[in-house]
């Protein structure tokens, strides 16, 4: 019983994930952003920042919910814990200088959600696959907003924009991709990768299209690692095709599908004013080098563009640099624990989790991806960098090896913890951990 209400918080958190980003979509008509336009920035409705404090405020007592039926043992986050309570204490060290209200709201809401994903990766996910139900209805989430913005069919300048515009539409295409690989049907699986590339493709979305070309090679190299020793050659032969034909493919893609020579966003115009933007950035850092000019406070100093289109130049000028250093330990080692999970084990959420982590690594040197609750991206990767986090890695990767040996090498396991699985006690006739 306590598996089955936890399996439904966790599908309930991934509906959840997927509403924040649907949000987007009660936005105003959409008003692209350009290097001198008289539209500097993107003011949110008054409803889809209050579904973002909706979602942010409910995702908390779920968690808490599952904690209670899901044996929560907040020892197995530790590694998270410490990171993310260091992160908090130096937004609360750049607070101080603050004398307004809403950067003090946003810290206590990022320590809100902070709390959730911790408290919910440390619950025992062991035998009902919490985690990759979480990342499966995310997914499938994300497929019916891409759906939705195509069927509105509003364009700017020749780009799907749909209230959300074009750059949010991409970026939630990218989660749908990488969170798609949790997802078991494969027909299912498959459609949304085609509904993401088709959205990448209408958006022209720069950033997201080279984070999730980047994420789907994540997906195949661990496709082929976990494959059949036998088929490994034939995988390899199809992708060094692949790469040989890329010199073909270099002008389409660089003329027609990134558009380098577009006025409005190619080269030629300062990368749509991001490269000012980081010298603002920059420039910031250096005349507040300890701890920053204050959590979410730097878009206010930032003139020529919405923010400093960077999410480590933006964690550096409004945290200081040893946040910084933290920050990126969290987000890279979660990466790199994924990847390992997901290489030794085949687990589908680890798949897709690494595939996640890459396009969040990289996305955030063009846009402030990092701490706000108030973005689809940011707000997922709080989940997921927890789980990665979750103490047990080398015992779970045994686990998941003796799993994989006695069923076979294309067996993909679902087992999230270190935890014993359920055996039969054949004394007493009922199951025992």
């Amino acid at each position: 019983m306590n598996a089955i209400r936890t399996d439904w918080v966790a599908r309930m958190l991934g509906v959840l994930l997927a509403f924040h980003a649907m949000a987007d979509l009660l936005r105003p008509e959409f008003i692209p952003v350009n290097p001198g336009s008289d539209v500097i920035a993107h003011e949110p409705s008054f409803w889809s920042s209050f579904i973002h404090l909706v979602v942010t405020l409910v995702v908390l007592p779920l968690s808490l919910w599952a904690g209670h039926f899901g044996r929560c043992d907040l020892t197995r986050s530790g590694w998270f814990a410490l990171l993310t309570t260091g992160l908090l204490l130096f937004v609360a060290i750049s607070l101080i200088q603050v004398d307004t209200i809403m950067p003090l709201i946003y810290f206590v809401l990022l320590a809100m959600v902070l709390l959730a994903a911790l408290v919910f990766a440390s619950t025992d996910l062991a035998r009902d696959g919490g985690f990759q139900n979480m990342l499966a209805a995310a997914a499938i989430g994300y497929g019916l907003i891409l759906f939705a913005a195509i069927v509105i069919g509003e364009y700017s300048f020749g780009r799907l924009a749909s209230r959300a515009g074009p750059t949010n539409l991409g970026l939630v295409a990218t989660m749908c991709l990488c969170c798609s690989a949790a997802i078991e049907h494969p027909r299912l699986r498959w459609g949304l990768i085609a509904l993401s590339a088709l959205t990448l493709f209408l958006t022209s979305a720069r950033g997201a299209m080279v984070t999730s070309f980047a994420a789907a090679l994540v997906m195949i190299v661990i496709a082929i690692a976990r494959c059949e020793p036998r088929r490994r050659m034939g995988y390899y032969a199809l992708f060094l095709c692949g790469v040989l034909t890329l010199p073909l493919l270099i002008p389409y893609v660089v003329e027609d599908l990134l558009r380098v020579d577009d006025p409005r966003r190619g080269l030629g115009s300062g990368l749509t004013g991001r490269s000012e933007a980081w010298g603002q950035a920059l420039r910031l850092f250096a005349e507040n080098p300890l701890t920053g000019v204050g959590y979410r406070t730097h878009e206010t100093y930032i003139t020529v563009a919405t923010s400093a289109h960077e999410a480590y130049l933006a964690v550096l000028a409004e945290l200081g640099p040893l946040a910084l250093l933290i920050y990126l330990f969290l987000i890279v080692g979660a990466f790199v624990r994924e990847l390992i999970r997901a290489l030794r084990s085949g687990d589908r959420a680890s798949i897709a989790s690494a595939a996640f982590m890459c396009a969040f690594i990289l996305i955030g040197f063009t846009e402030n991806m990092a701490l706000a609750t108030g973005l689809p991206m940011p707000f997922a990767m709080m989940f997921i960098t927890a789980f990665a986090w979750r103490r047990g890695l080398r015992a779970t990767l045994a686990d998941n090896a003796k799993a994989s040996a006695r069923r076979g090498p294309l067996m993909l396991t679902t087992s999230y913890s270190a935890e014993p699985a359920m055996q039969p006690d054949q004394s007493k006739g009922r199951s025992t951990a």
